[in-house]
């Protein structure tokens, strides 16, 4: 869950310039704070209106997750409204005394999020001086849980400078976005004053930016193409000449593909059998997880497997082997999963050009079977 709170402030009236103070850097806040803040246009005494955007971008609930808003107390006659967007909910408290103290939303669905407008009457500026008016925002999440990107945690203050008129001056709130890798829209807050025309476009084919302009004051949609790259990418949005630098995530690398063998093991090794091959069958078990499946395969021809040619979980292998007509000791293997039992056998069978093994040695020739079980 990312929730993010943006603030916008503007006077009706001409506008001239911008003043920002300096960013000081803050640790993270618990849930995403990604404040946005008007700069600070600056005009003569007369209505000024401050909107605070707060948005639920995903992927959580914000339920239960308290907003914060101070006005600045020159203007004393502030009226709130709040302006629901999606399925969240409004507090109910909108006083200046109230939401400096943190109000709870009571249902905050991902894609969702609240707009305070709050107007009031400026102060004047006299001769020499020009007020300042001082903003600020936050937003805290139910559970208390950090955000996990430090770069969502901008200083949640701005200001507002009251002096004399000028000419359009289009601002966008954040001025840059760090995204995570799902196709998953956010707001950006447009300054731009009444009267005042602007356009806005993407750079990059992944981004999109609707409406594409306008006049006035305005909420922007920035929408992600998902990035299945394991890379992160950065792209533009162009509003009147003004860029907001967009930043998205590469894709999280796949889970790991669990082993469901790597604890399967057999009874033995091996057999010890017989130059005279088996008389009947021996067996041996397979030990395995119960979700691991196994296949069996001799890799020799003088060695066959009878039964258990494959199977899950646990289960067994029986297997012949024929005399040994050969002078040399042989050994053969049978693959079972990732596993090897191996059978080892003397030499020294008649063989059948009637040559004898010379010392002939009848009594073992039912020994395969017994000598496969001891193993």
């Amino acid at each position: 869950m990312t929730i993010c709170g943006r603030f916008a402030s503007s006077i009706m009236s001409r506008k001239v310039s911008h003043s920002a103070r300096p960013a000081t850097p803050r640790s993270p806040r618990p849930i995403c704070r990604r404040l946005s803040r008007s700069p600070g246009p600056r005009w003569k005494a007369a209505t000024i209106t401050a909107e605070y955007l707060f948005s639920n971008n995903g992927v959580g609930n914000g339920d239960g997750g308290s907003i914060y808003a101070a006005l600045p107390p020159e203007v004393a006659n502030w009226n709130v409204v709040c302006t629901p967007r999606g399925g969240a909910t409004c507090p109910v408290g909108l006083t200046p005394s109230l939401l400096r103290s943190g109000q709870k939303v009571a249902a905050w669905p991902p894609g969702t999020g609240l707009t305070l407008t709050a107007t009031g009457t400026a102060p004047v500026a006299a001769a020499g001086v020009e007020p300042t008016l001082i903003f600020a925002a936050s937003v805290s999440s139910a559970s208390g849980a950090p955000d996990p990107t430090p770069a969502n945690d901008p200083p949640p203050s701005a200001k507002t400078v009251v002096t004399t008129p000028a000419v359009c001056n289009s601002v966008t709130h954040p001025a840059s976005l760090s995204l995570g890798p799902d196709a998953q829209p956010v707001l950006v807050s447009l300054v731009s004053g009444s009267g005042c025309n602007w356009t806005a476009q993407s750079n990059d084919a992944w981004l999109v930016v609707t409406p594409a302009g306008g006049s006035g004051d305005a909420d922007l949609t920035i929408t992600p193409q998902g990035n299945t790259s394991p890379s992160e990418r950065t792209g533009r949005v162009t509003v009147n000449g003004k860029t907001v630098l967009v930043a998205q995530a590469g894709a999280p690398p796949p889970p790991p593909v669990l082993d469901l063998c790597a604890s399967m093991y057999l009874q033995r090794e091996g057999d010890q059998i017989s130059k005279w091959g088996l008389m009947g069958v021996t067996w041996f078990t397979v030990y395995a997880d119960k979700e691991c499946t196994w296949v069996t395969q001799a890799t020799v021809e003088w060695i066959s497997v009878e039964t258990g040619g494959g199977g899950t979980g646990v289960g067994a292998v029986a297997y012949m082997a024929k005399p040994n007509y050969g002078t040399d000791v042989r050994s053969g293997v049978i693959a079972v999963g990732i596993k090897s039992f191996t059978v080892k056998q003397p030499g020294g069978v008649v063989g059948s050009n009637g040559t004898s093994d010379g010392g002939g040695d009848s009594s073992d020739s039912n020994g395969g079977t017994s000598g496969g079980e001891s193993g």
